[in-house]
Order: structure tokens, then sequence, then C-alpha cells
């Protein structure tokens, strides 16, 4: 086998200036450090020509580079949602719905970014009040139509309890419905007081602030742990090299989320409390209209928060909304 001749090296007149004046630093011993920190940037940059002349070939359809595709990587999606197939029947649906609303954020995202929708202040707070009407109207009128764990939920937070909610608020009309079905064995609940169910006794406007002061409490105890764990487990490095920069920032955020839950759970009572006694009965326009000002509760909350609570909130009432149609239909 003939093996290739290899030219001769070059001589000093045949090379450049550039290339002379490396040689002898590194002759030299001067600076050999930095002749090689310049080759590697050298080699760096030349890669980087490498990668950009792909990229137009790849454009150009005559060479396939599937990282740079972004429709390879929605026919990977699409196929992991096979992976439901093996997970437990219960947990499908929900995680089908969490997963359609992340893509509809995505979808939203891109299409206000290219301006094919304009974008609009606030509205991450108005989505948030209307994906909660039909939130606190289940919770008010049917809770049967949302999960146990998500009504209990509510319940401790808003310090309400399921027995004085029904015979406060639902009882009444449970009776009317059963007489209008024909059962004549049941007597008629009166109109209970505009607070009863929702608030404690006592004078009115001063149970409203008591409660909304005692659900800063209340909310602090659900938050503290959002808010602090992360910083613990993610954060530590920043925790320990500026602890007071960095714990003043969870403690103003925490505090943003406080004064957002707690004017969230009294907004729902102040809410359902004044119809009621404006109107003298338990009509479920009080609950659904609740739900619907509670975006304003949002405004004590960052931005990007709000829309990770809407976002939250949108299955739980997709399901609710799923359940009612169901049973009209």
């Amino acid at each position: 086998m003939m093996l290739e001749e290899r030219p001769p090296p070059p001589s000093r007149d045949d090379m450049s200036d550039s290339d002379l004046s490396d040689i002898d630093s590194i002759d030299s011993g001067d600076d050999l450090e930095q002749a090689r920190t310049r080759t590697d940037s050298d080699l760096k940059a030349a890669n980087r020509d490498i990668f950009a002349d792909e990229s137009l070939v790849a454009d150009a359809g005559t060479c396939r580079l599937w990282e740079h595709d972004g429709w390879n990587r929605a026919f990977a999606g699409a196929f992991a949602a096979i992976a439901l197939a093996v997970d437990e029947k219960s947990r499908r649906q929900t995680i089908a719905l969490y997963s359609a609303v992340r893509g509809a954020e995505v979808l939203a995202v891109s299409l206000t970014r290219y301006g094919y929708l304009p974008t609009i202040p606030k509205a991450t707070s108005i989505l948030f009040g209307i994906v909660n009407m039909p939130i606190m109207y289940s919770f008010v009128c049917e809770p049967a139509l949302m999960s146990r764990s998500y009504y209990k939920w509510i319940l401790s937070m808003g310090n309400i309890t399921d027995e004085r909610l029904f015979w406060g608020v639902r009882a009444r009309n449970y009776v009317l419905d059963q007489m209008k079905k024909g059962r004549t064995d049941l007597q008629l609940i009166p109109f209970q007081p505009s607070q009863r169910g929702i608030y404690d006794d006592g004078i009115l406007p001063l149970v409203i602030v008591k409660d909304w002061f005692t659900g800063l409490l209340r909310a602090f105890k659900i938050y503290a742990p959002v808010h602090f764990l992360p910083i613990l487990i993610f954060k530590l490095k920043s925790l320990l090299k500026s602890p007071k920069s960095t714990l003043r920032r969870m403690c103003m955020s925490l505090g943003l989320s406080c004064l957002f839950l707690t004017s969230y759970q009294a907004t729902i009572k102040v809410t359902i409390t004044s119809g009621r006694t404006m109107y003298g009965e338990d009509l479920w326009v009080f609950p659904t209209l609740a739900g619907l000002l509670t975006g304003l509760s949002t405004l004590f909350e960052k931005s990007s928060r709000v829309s990770e609570l809407m976002l939250y909130c949108v299955p739980r009432a997709a399901e609710i909304t799923f359940e009612v149609q169901c049973g009209y239909f």
C-alpha cells in the first residue's frame, strides 16, 4: 500500500504575519497561555461558522437538522401523550386538562408575539375572574361538581364549615327543589340572616374586617412553605451569599400572596352576603358574580404569579363546566 507523501512544512517566508507572531511568542516562551487562548477562540469561531452553514443547508432542504426543527418537537409531544394509556384511568382526564391548558397558553403567547392577538392590559386578571365563576358557583350551590379535596381547601381558607354553609345557604333552596318535584312531607325553611353560614354572628362590618385580618394568618400558613422551600432547594447559594436581599424579596412576595388570598376569600364572602341582604334569596347569581370579582384581588399579586394562578384554576373550572353540561343534556 502506497503512503501519501506529506507536503513539506511551510517556510517562514510562506507564513502570514499573525502566524509568525504566534510562533515567535511560543518560541520565546513568553506568552504561551495567550497564544493557546487565541488559538482556542479561533477554533470556536470556526465551529460557529460551520454550524451556521449547516443551518443554512437545513433551511434549503438538503440536510435536515432535527434539533432545530420545531415540527419534530411537536410530533414528539404528540407521541408522548400515548403514555397516558398506562396511567390510572382516574388521572387521565386531569393530566389531559392540565396539558391542554399549558398548550393553549403557549399558543396564545405565540399568537400575541406575532401580532395575531392584541395585548390586553390585565388580561390574566380578567381571565382569572372568568374561570372562577363556575368554581364559586359549584362551591356554594353544587359542591358535588368539584373534587372533594379542593372543596375542603376552600372551606378551610374561608374559615367556613360545610354544615354551616348548607344550613345557612343551601338548605332553603334544597327544600324548594324537593317541593317542586312533588314532595309534601317537607316544611319550607325560612330565609336565614344574610351572613349566616358565611360569617360569624355579630355586627357585619366589624366581622368582615376581623375576618380579613385573620385571613392573612390563614394565607400565611398556606403560602410560607410555597415561597420558602424553593429558596432552600434551588437558591441556597443566593441565600448564603446575600441573605438580606434574598429574604427581603421572599418576604415581599409572601406578603403580596397573603394579601391576594385573604382579599380573594373576602371578595367572595362580601359579594354573597350583600346579594342575600338586598334580594332576600339565595340565588346562583351571587356566587357566580363573586367568582368574577375575584379578579380584583389579583391586583395585589405579581403578574407572573397571576398567570400561574389562572392556569391552575382553568382545569378545575373546565371539569365543573363539563359536569354542568352533562347534567343539562
